[in-house]
């Protein structure tokens, strides 16, 4: 599994983020990216019980390049929990994954959001 750089999400807001991996197609590849709450966050004061897992699971765009693209919308963003206060905090986590039925490759990233005020 590669860690990613974080991700920073802003309620509401359209959101997008990409990637190349050097050297490799993604060419007959599909690929999902999940959205799941952090284990601080599940833990926290944030914590509600009717809360979904996953927040939100959506199809990655690739390229021959090597590029992966993922894009919420405002509603899914706004799906996000967020802290009672000003600023981007840990509060999720995202899984990519990436198989063209014989090989799987998976990366991860914190994602950062923050609340709409």
């Amino acid at each position: 599994m590669i860690q990613l750089p974080p991700m920073k999400i802003a309620q509401g807001e359209p959101w997008g983020y990409d990637f190349t991996v050097e050297g490799q197609s993604w060419e007959g590849y599909t690929g999902t990216a999940t959205f799941k709450r952090s284990v601080k966050a599940i833990t926290g004061s944030n914590w509600y019980d009717d809360a979904v897992e996953p927040i939100v699971t959506v199809d990655v765009v690739s390229d021959a390049a090597g590029l992966i693209q993922i894009a919420l919308t405002p509603a899914q963003t706004a799906l996000f929990p967020a802290l009672d206060r000003q600023g981007y905090f840990r509060q999720a986590m995202c899984e990519v994954n990436m198989t063209d039925g014989a090989d799987v490759q998976k990366f991860q990233a914190r994602v950062m959001v923050a609340a709409s005020v």
